[in-house]
């Protein structure tokens, strides 16, 4: 993928925001049919939403090797809810994850994928609260990345990725540690973030709980810290409250440089003023856009200059 799609003026479907190679960046379709990587850290993204509609953002095939696992929406079909089609939904090799280890079908497509050794992992977002989840043992530091977590913990190993789902439900129940952390609160949560000290603090204490839980199942255990990015330093400059972005995502013209990134969620100056508010990213998928010479709307910071 390449990495100049900002000094583009082709209009592109973004697929993701992605952690990939360390580095946070957009995943963008051309209407060619080209998957480019669009840096967003420091970048001054100008960009304006075009047309007010959501696309569908395509589907996962585990027979595929690498990045090419997705597969674009071959209709360009709009959603009105999520971001996948019906038809690329139905497709989805992904949809079968969740459920494989209760008895549910699986895919041939998705056996190889399973196989592989996976980690159990607790993650504490930035308002302290954590969550239990999995990942393959190959992409766990991008996944952790992508989930907008600020503390995590690889806490088990396990031989596939069945067995582990297996204890990932058994931790829930047990300790009632969740599996899920919505997406707005992820958001909500960095326009205060708590403290490092508070942080460690949160996190320390979920790890204790699901360990203490292991200790006696059989599972391969482990303490293998995961470092934040350093990208996410200037969300935790002390007691930081900000402010939010005004202007939905979802249509119009937008001029963002992005100074401080967790997960999908940054904080961003807009246009020429300094005052970091924070937006989140990952509203942009399935939505088309297109660089541009433009500006933001006002913001309040901007108009109480005036």
């Amino acid at each position: 993928m390449h990495d100049d799609f900002w000094r583009s003026d082709a209009p592109a479907l973004v697929q993701t925001t992605s952690w990939a190679g360390g580095e946070p960046h957009l995943v963008v379709l051309t209407d060619h049919g080209e998957r480019l990587r669009a840096p967003i850290m420091n970048r001054r993204l100008a960009f304006r939403v075009q047309p007010d509609v959501r696309f569908c953002t395509g589907r996962f095939d585990a027979a595929r090797p690498g990045a090419a696992r997705h597969v674009p929406c071959d209709g360009r079909r709009t959603v009105t809810v999520g971001v996948q089609c019906e038809q690329c939904a139905q497709r989805d090799d992904s949809r079968f994850m969740h459920h494989v280890h209760r008895g549910g079908y699986v895919p041939e497509s998705l056996t190889g994928y399973l196989a592989r050794p996976h980690r159990l992992y607790i993650a504490t977002f930035a308002d302290g609260a954590s969550k239990v989840g999995t990942a393959s043992a190959s992409r766990g530091r991008a996944r952790l990345d992508e989930q907008g977590a600020v503390r995590a913990t690889y806490i088990a190993r396990a031989a596939d990725g069945t067995a582990v789902r297996v204890h990932e439900d058994a931790v829930t129940a047990e300790t009632g540690i969740p599996q899920t952390k919505h997406r707005s609160s992820k958001a909500g949560s960095l326009t205060k973030p708590l403290s490092y000290e508070s942080l460690d603090v949160a996190h320390a204490d979920a790890v204790e709980h699901a360990r203490a839980f292991l200790q006696a199942s059989g599972l391969e255990l482990a303490l293998d810290p995961w470092e934040p990015p350093a990208q996410h330093a200037g969300f935790f400059t002390g007691d930081s409250v900000f402010g939010t972005y005004p202007h939905p995502l979802s249509r119009g013209e937008h001029c963002l440089t992005p100074t401080a990134v967790v997960g999908g969620v940054a904080l961003v100056t807009v246009n020429d003023d300094d005052a970091p508010l924070v937006v989140d990213l990952d509203a942009l998928r399935g939505r088309r856009i297109a660089p541009a010479d433009v500006r933001s709307p006002e913001t309040m910071s901007q108009q109480s200059l005036f």
